[in-house]
């Protein structure tokens, strides 16, 4: 058996309290552990707009043109951009990309994204911490072997 130290990397977790009991139970294992906070994107979906017109009034004569069209859920935003939804997938968006275009306009798509913060534990030392303990103690978080650290604090 290797005297080299074992690590490991849990997460990411969705808020610091799930972080701290899972470096509590790795604490009680007999290993080191410590939580680091980073940030990571979340996609937030498809938003399905037309570009933003030159005034509050230009854009509120194209929707009204557009609601007579029968496109009844559509707004204008602060920019005078005319929000015509978010979807979670890329062929919803398409879909009403593809609807709106078919009717003379130009539906312009981009993928929305929001940073959110994420915790890991950095497990490290000699305890002996198995995969299969670690999923009975935390059954949905992922567990994968790391690069050991300088010793975790």
């Amino acid at each position: 058996m290797s005297d080299a130290p074992s690590c490991y990397r849990a997460g990411p977790l969705d808020n610091e309290a799930s972080a701290a009991s899972v470096a509590s139970w790795a604490v009680n294992q007999g290993a080191n552990a410590s939580e680091q906070a980073e940030v990571e994107s979340a996609r937030l979906g498809f938003r399905v707009f037309l570009a933003p017109l030159e005034s509050k009034a230009a854009a509120e004569v194209q929707i009204a043109r557009m609601r007579n069209e029968g496109i009844k859920d559509i707004l204008r935003t602060g920019d005078n951009t005319i929000a015509l939804g978010v979807y979670g997938s890329r062929d919803a968006d398409e879909n009403r990309a593809d609807g709106i275009e078919a009717m003379g306009y130009r539906p312009e798509i981009i993928e929305r994204f929001k940073e959110k913060p994420v915790w890991f534990v950095q497990i490290g030392g000699n305890a002996p911490i198995t995969n299969s303990d670690f999923r009975q103690a935390f059954p949905e978080v992922t567990l994968r072997a790391a690069a050991c650290t300088a010793r975790p604090d």
